[in-house]
């Protein structure tokens, strides 16, 4: 699961969307489903509002301690 600003968009709670991080520091949003489908662009420009191939990530949940 990945790490990302809400201000990427739909990129920071989609299934398919990875960081990469660079030797000299810098971070982009890499689109994981442009290595089966080259309609994905590799590095989508941010934000990303809408997009076919957006899956949302499975959210765990925690319940509450006992009182």
């Amino acid at each position: 699961m990945m790490t990302a600003a809400p201000s990427a968009g739909l990129c920071a709670s989609c299934q398919w969307g990875r960081i990469v991080r660079t030797a000299r520091g810098s971070s982009f949003l890499r689109c994981g489903r442009s290595d089966k489908d080259p309609s994905f662009p590799r590095y989508p420009p941010l934000p990303v509002r809408s997009c076919s191939g957006y899956a949302p990530t499975e959210q765990q949940t925690v319940d509450p301690p006992a009182l």
